[in-house]
């Protein structure tokens, strides 16, 4: 993407670079042979003045300047003879972008040869010139502003694209290179102060290094010159956001929505709101995005999400059965979908519905999934009952993996199912298998935690029975000897569960970048800790 940027970055050089007349061209001077001063005064006195005057870009200074600056330096080199270094050295002293120097030698009796060196004050690259110049005005003014002029703009513009080459490096090599690459873009900056994309990549290095709002600075200069640039407003935006200033970086996007109708835009739109509790305008964003995509998962996902967290489950329920066909293997989008038709008093209504295409197609994974996710919602609801409708699900669960048996997530659901209903034994064995299918199925990590964590509660209680019998003082010898002895290997034992259940909750974190479950696992992780701690030899 950063290469994609130089390379356009590159082309609008060669139309917007000189936007304001700032560059300082030096023309130290050009030594005639014999038989070439008169053209060379003419030069000097009139063409090349004339030549810039016309210019907007460049500054031209030469003569006195020039000869002044050399004395003060102590240079005493002829023109034609002066190295690279001593022209620097005079470049420098006049504050010059690129310096000029050479000669001019008779080639007949009415035409001339000028050939010289442009030199870069910047870069330090130079570039050697030849062209052909004649006695007549007219022409001589013609190949002045073709030969040289032209040459003397696109060295420049090389120039600046090399800077901005030199400039990308640093930033790419990532942290390290930042403060060179700031410098470099700002020094383009000073150069061509109306390239939006100097400040892009100055608002880039300082959002990188959360500096936010000193990329808002750098993000706003860049809107100063082009009010309507996308990739200033989107940065801008998310600036903001990190900010805290919600309502600008909403203003923001919602600029970038006017020029770009990117379902993307509406999605973050939506979400700003949110941020803010807005949530008739999120929802409205969300509904725009969905004129544009209406399968688009993400929108889907948070219209379904917004909707389902502030119990609005009638609205809700539209969003789930899209995402139930869009995220097939999604458990918690099936139990959300049920717990909506529940909510609703649809339940009965969303059972039949999966039977009957069971019916109609008895190895249609999907609705036995779906069915199962039902019982599973109906069970969470309606503690007496429960385990009545645990069982429906796992049935549901069994058929559906029947069908797809190497099925990782179905195997998971059904470990989940035996954990609800405290089968650890099936509740371990379902979820080690959906491990070895799929490593990096955090749910059945979590369960195995689960797993272990009530086993270790088990045999911690059983530790406390132990406990009680030794302090009560009834025991004595061998007898005494062997209940402390049990006491301590089960407490051990407890122990040992409880960091099993540690080791499985921190692979399921491991294992997910989803925010809200990650928040959960970090819960357990939190509660089983504090296990981990009474059981602690050092406590005993």
């Amino acid at each position: 993407m950063k290469k994609i940027i130089f390379l356009l970055i590159c082309v609008a050089l060669t139309g917007v670079l000189f936007a304001a007349g700032t560059e300082r061209l030096v023309i130290i001077g050009f030594d005639p042979d014999r038989d070439s001063r008169n053209i060379a005064n003419m030069l000097n006195n009139r063409d090349f003045k004339n030549l810039f005057a016309k210019d907007e870009h460049f500054i031209l200074v030469m003569g006195k300047d020039v000869d002044s600056a050399k004395k003060s330096l102590g240079i005493s080199s002829t023109n034609s003879s002066l190295s690279s270094s001593e022209a620097s050295k005079i470049g420098e002293k006049l504050n010059a972008s690129i310096t000029v120097w050479g000669s001019i030698n008779k080639i007949d009796n009415t035409n001339f040869r000028m050939s010289g060196i442009m030199l870069s004050q910047r870069s330090g690259d130079v570039n050697q010139f030849s062209l052909q110049i004649s006695n007549d005005r007219n022409q001589r003014e013609v190949a002045l502003r073709d030969q040289f002029l032209t040459p003397l703009r696109n060295f420049f513009v090389g120039e600046v694209s090399k800077l901005f080459n030199m400039a990308l490096q640093q930033f790419n090599s990532g942290v390290s290179g930042y403060d060179n690459a700031e410098n470099q873009f700002l020094n383009i900056a000073r150069i061509q102060p109306d390239n939006v994309d100097v400040y892009l990549y100055l608002g880039y290095i300082q959002i990188n290094q959360k500096n936010n709002a000193k990329a808002i600075e750098y993000y706003n200069q860049g809107l100063a010159i082009e009010p309507n640039n996308e990739s200033l407003l989107r940065n801008i935006s998310e600036a903001y956001r990190r900010q805290g200033m919600l309502d600008d970086a909403i203003e923001a996007l919602e600029k970038v929505a006017e020029i770009n109708a990117d379902v993307l835009v509406y999605y973050n739109i939506a979400l700003l709101y949110r941020e803010r509790n807005m949530l008739n305008e999120a929802l409205h964003a969300l509904s725009i995005g969905l004129m544009i995509d209406d399968k688009h998962d993400a929108i889907r996902g948070l219209y379904a999400e917004i909707t389902y967290d502030n119990k609005m489950f009638e609205e809700a329920i539209p969003h789930f059965e899209v995402l139930v066909d869009l995220r097939p293997d999604d458990d918690d989008v099936a139990r959300k979908l049920a717990i909506c038709y529940q909510r609703t008093g649809q339940m009965d209504k969303a059972i039949a519905k999966y039977q009957s295409i069971i019916a109609s197609d008895k190895n249609n994974v999907r609705a036995h999934q779906n069915l199962a996710a039902t019982y599973r919602a109906i069970a969470m609801d309606n503690p007496n009952e429960a385990s009545k409708y645990n069982r429906l699900a796992l049935q549901s669960y069994q058929n559906a993996f029947k069908i797809e048996p190497n099925n990782a997530r179905i195997e998971v659901s059904i470990a989940d199912v035996y954990n609800s209903l405290n089968d650890l034994a099936n509740a371990e064995k379902f979820a080690n298998s959906a491990k070895q299918k799929q490593a990096k199925l955090f749910e059945a990590s979590i369960i195995l935690g689960d797993v272990a964590q009530k086993r270790g509660i088990e045999t911690y209680n059983n530790y406390a029975d132990l406990q009680n019998t030794t302090d009560r003082g009834n025991l004595f010898g061998k007898q005494l000897d062997e209940t402390i002895a049990k006491r301590d290997k089960t407490r051990s034992d407890a122990h040992a569960l409880f960091n099993r259940a540690d080791r499985s909750f921190r692979e399921a974190l491991e294992a997910t970048e989803n925010d809200r479950i990650r928040s959960e696992i970090n819960s357990r992780i939190q509660t089983n800790r504090q296990y981990i701690e009474q059981t602690k030899p050092d406590n005993f």
